[in-house]
C-alpha cells in the first residue's frame, strides 16, 4: 500500500482527463520504449474514445517493425476505426503529415499516432520523434511504459516532452 500511495503522489495524485483540441482533429502521439505495448494501446484508446462518441483514426508511424503496421490494421478493424498507412519506405514525419491531412479531410475527431519503440540512448530515433512531434503539434503526448521500465522511464520521459 505504501508503494501504491507513493506512486499516486509521484504521478500527481489526481486523474487527468485527455485534453481535446478546440478544432478537430485532436492529435494524440504515443511514445515509449520498445515492446511496451504502444500499438495495442493505440487501438484500446481508439475503442475507448469511440465509445464516447468520437470518431478516430489510427496512424501507423512505426516503420521499423513492419508487423506493427499489420498489427495496427488488424486492431483497427477489430475496433472499427480506419488506419492510415504508408508502409516502411516513408519517413515517420512524412507519414504523420499525410496521416493528419487525411484525418482532417475525413473530419476525424481524434488522430492517434503509433510510433516506433526506441531506446533513450538512440539519438537518431530521438531526433526522428522530435520531427514527428514538430510536424503534428500534438494536443497530447502519451508516454506508454510497462511495469518493468524502471529507471529508463526518467530518460524516456525527458525526450517525450521536448
Amino acid at each position: 500500500m505504501i508503494v501504491h500511495d507513493e506512486l499516486v503522489k509521484l504521478m500527481g495524485g489526481e486523474v487527468s482527463e485527455l485534453v481535446f483540441a478546440k478544432s478537430a482533429p485532436t492529435v494524440i502521439l504515443l511514445a515509449g520504449l520498445q515492446g511496451v505495448g504502444k500499438t495495442t494501446v493505440c487501438a484500446k484508446l481508439a475503442n475507448y474514445l469511440k465509445k464516447q462518441g468520437k470518431s478516430c483514426m489510427l496512424i501507423a508511424g512505426d516503420v521499423y517493425r513492419p508487423a506493427a503496421i499489420d498489427q495496427l490494421v488488424i486492431l483497427g478493424e477489430q475496433v472499427g476505426v480506419p488506419v492510415y498507412t504508408e508502409g516502411t519506405d516513408v519517413k515517420p514525419s512524412e507519414i504523420a503529415r499525410k496521416g493528419l491531412a487525411e484525418a482532417k479531410k475525413k473530419n476525424i475527431d481524434v488522430a492517434i499516432v503509433d510510433t516506433a519503440g526506441r531506446l533513450q540512448i538512440d539519438k537518431g530515433m530521438m531526433d526522428e520523434l522530435k520531427d514527428v512531434k514538430r510536424v503534428l503539434n500534438p494536443t497530447e503526448v502519451l508516454l506508454v511504459v510497462d511495469a518493468m521500465t524502471g529507471q529508463e522511464a526518467a530518460g524516456t520521459l525527458a525526450f517525450t516532452f521536448l
